[in-house]
């Protein structure tokens, strides 16, 4: 009974599996592709990523924040590509996807709709801390390198508002 939160974006997917039953993070991560590589190549990239995913763990149900309108517009339809191979890989292996906006995962997660995502991501460590996959991620880190973690908080954010409780 897993649930799979992603953070989805071209650049560096997050994605959580989460315990449907406890709540408890089974593992997360990001997956990244480089702007040098062509956009098919790096949507290729995330697809296999996500399969790994799937063929490792039985995911009932897919969540992802609701897309939104970029201001940049290619930014936008690159959003909506990666989503669109996420979708058709998620139905392939038979998992549900449910979709939820920032204000509703900030308000489940740290019970303010209007919270920044640094907030989220300290009310994932309060609740969560003690869980070694939280302890392996670190601090909140929104930076554009390899420590970057906001990803992998978003995908964990949004998994935990499936549940509608955060432990």
């Amino acid at each position: 009974n897993y649930i799979l939160g992603l953070d989805p974006s071209l650049s560096s997917t997050g994605w959580a599996v989460i315990n449907g039953d406890t709540g408890t993070i089974i593992e997360c991560g990001k997956f990244t592709t480089s702007n040098k590589d062509c956009e098919d190549d790096r949507l290729y990239k995330i697809g296999t990523a996500i399969n790994l995913i799937l063929d490792k763990h039985t995911i009932r149900s897919a969540v992802m924040e609701s897309q939104f309108l970029h201001k940049n517009v290619t930014v936008s339809m690159q959003l909506s590509r990666v989503r669109g191979v996420l979708v058709y890989i998620l139905k392939c292996h038979g998992a549900s996807i449910e979709h939820y906006s920032p204000s509703e995962i900030k308000l489940a997660i740290t019970g303010h709709g209007n919270s920044d995502k640094e907030d989220v991501a300290k009310s994932i460590i309060e609740c969560h801390g003690d869980n070694p996959v939280i302890q392996a991620i670190g601090t909140y880190s929104d930076k554009s390198n390899k420590s970057k973690t906001s990803d992998i908080y978003d995908a964990i954010a949004v998994g935990l508002t499936s549940l509608s409780l955060v432990r």
